[in-house]
Formats: structure tokens, C-alpha cells, sequence
């Protein structure tokens, strides 16, 4: 249909207009059955749309005519409701070559050379920052550099996009180092800005269950956890903390500015995973010189 389209504007001086034309029989749907006969100019915005195929398996094509081929049409009238198109089929391949959409699934795993190709032809190649860009575009696991881990019993790999500079970076950078001290393989994620997370989040967030969310770590290839340490004492900041990591994975790691009692902490956490963030798995608590995990299971829940 793209090359299709392309020829069709090369001729368009001479035959300007276009008729929609489905194929009429026991299998047409009756969204497309409501576009047979329309006939429209070539530049008129209903062809940004409803240029097929507008589904899987469409059958749909268009006629090309010229000014008295389509005067003389019996013509169909545009619908007072345009018929329902799924979102990715709402556009002309033609003139826009980003046939998926950069949430598909499809940008998480194609080539990263056939990516920065049909990024550069769509006209979306200028919105990103060239060095940031050529890092997205790698392996997933060259995204990453290995940080040397006391006692390696475990890897930190740190994502060449993290922000070191971050006030926060040499909490959430402890923090890595512990949980690879006890084993684990931790990664160290970065913030994406808003187009990154269109068309690269599932890449760098694989299997995440909070699009466009960008929890600190992801531990053992499977997890995603979120480091907070509150301001204040009060148990509705505690609170508030455990819901700011819920909204971003599945395990909150909290590390307390001063000592609390266990028995409160363990009810805000309760209260939380129970009634609020029934997808929160643990919450893992760093009190004083202490430290506590307090799974679904460990709560009754």
C-alpha cells in the first residue's frame, strides 16, 4: 500500500481523487462495508485515516479517478459515526512509514540498525539526543557496565545512562552493593525522558508491569525494586514512601533517616499491601543498624 500510495500522488495532477472500494461478500465487516464507495480528494485528511487496510486480513483497496470519473460516481456520504479502527491501522503507511506504533511491542526487539533507519525516515531521528541514542540502540546487555563488587559474590552492572551525579546516586549505588554482596545480580537503572519511553522503555524495562515508571533496580533479571528514604518520622510519611515505590514495581526498599518502632512499621505495611497495592510483594525496611523484609506471605496475606 505504500509504494502504492507513492505512485498514486505522482499521478494525482491528472486523476485527483480516490474512491474506497471493499470487496462486497459474506465476509466483508461492517465497519469497512460503511466505507465502500466514498470517494474524497487525494489530500482530503479522511486518507490519513481510513487508507487501508484498516484491519488484519483487509481486503480493502482504492480506485483512482479523475474529475469526471468522479463527478459521475454514485458516491457513499462519510458516516455520522466513522466506524471503529484499531489504533495501529489509524494511519496511511504511505505517508506516515511508522506503520507500528512506538509503544509496540515490535520496537522492544528489532534491529537496532532498522530502527535508527525508520526513526531518521519518520522524522523522528531529531528528537534525540545523539550520544544518549547510540546507548538505547545497543544489545541490552551492553547497556550496561560491570562495577567491581567487594567479595564478588554477586554483580552490580549499571546502565550507561544513570545519572551518577544524582543526589541520590550513592544511596541507591549502596544499596546495589549490599544486595550483590548477599548473591544477587543487580542492575542500576536509569530515567528515560518522554520520547526515549515511547519507543525504548520496553528495551530497557523488559516485562515491567508500570510503563513509563523508572524504578531504581531490577535484581536477578526478573524483579524490579525502588529505594526511598523518608524526611520525616511520622508513619504517613512512611506511608506515602511505600505508595511512591508501589507505583513503580513490585518490592519497596525503604531506608529510615531515624529509628522507628518495628511493631508500627510492620502494621503501615500490612495496611498498604492489603488495601492499596495488592501487587507490592515485600517491602524490605532499614531501621538503625537493622534491617527487615516483610513479604505478602510473612503478613498473612
Amino acid at each position: 500500500m505504500t509504494a502504492k500510495w507513492q505512485q498514486m500522488e505522482a499521478n494525482a495532477h491528472a486523476l485527483p481523487y480516490l474512491e474506497y472500494v471493499a470487496v462486497m461478500d459474506g465476509r466483508t465487516r461492517e465497519e469497512h462495508r460503511k466505507l465502500h464507495h466514498i470517494v474524497r480528494h487525494i489530500s482530503d485528511p479522511f486518507w490519513r485515516t481510513w487508507y487501508p487496510p484498516n484491519g488484519w486480513n483487509c481486503r480493502c483497496s482504492v480506485l483512482q479517478l479523475d474529475e469526471d470519473e468522479a463527478a459521475g460516481r454514485h458516491t457513499q456520504p462519510l458516516p455520522t459515526e466513522m466506524p471503529p479502527i484499531q489504533p495501529m491501522f489509524r494511519t496511511n503507511v504511505g505517508i506516515n512509514p511508522m506503520v507500528y506504533s512506538h509503544k509496540h511491542p515490535y520496537f522492544a526487539t528489532i534491529p537496532a540498525t532498522v530502527l535508527a533507519k525508520i526513526l531518521e525516515a519518520s522524522g523522528e531521528l531529531q528528537k534525540f539526543n545523539p550520544e544518549r541514542l547510540g546507548v538505547l540502540l545497543l544489545d541490552r546487555s551492553k547497556q550496561f557496565t560491570p562495577l567491581d563488587v567487594p567479595g564478588r559474590r554477586g554483580k552490580v552492572l549499571l546502565h550507561k545512562l544513570v545519572n551518577t551525579h544524582a543526589s541520590d546516586y550513592e544511596d541507591v549505588l549502596a544499596e546495589a552493593m549490599f544486595k550483590a554482596s548477599q548473591g544477587n545480580t543487580v542492575e542500576l537503572l536509569p530515567e528515560l525522558n518522554t520520547e526515549e519511553v515511547e519507543i525504548f522503555y520496553k528495551k530497557v524495562f523488559p516485562n515491567s508491569n508500570h510503563h513509563g515508571k523508572h524504578p531504581d533496580y531490577r535484581l536477578n533479571f526478573t524483579d524490579y525494586a525502588d529505594l526511598k528514604w523518608p524526611t520525616g518520622k511520622g508513619k504517613n510519611t512512611f506511608k506515602n514512601n511505600i505508595g511512591s515505590a508501589a507505583k513503580q514495581c513490585e518490592h519497596a526498599i525503604i531506608k529510615l533517616r531515624q529509628v522507628q518502632s518495628w511493631k508500627q512499621l510492620k502494621s503501615a505495611c500490612r495496611l498498604k499491601m492489603e488495601k492499596d497495592y495488592k501487587h507490592l510483594q515485600s517491602v524490605e525496611i532499614i531501621n538503625g543498624q537493622l534491617r527487615r523484609v516483610y513479604t505478602r506471605k510473612k503478613l498473612g496475606l
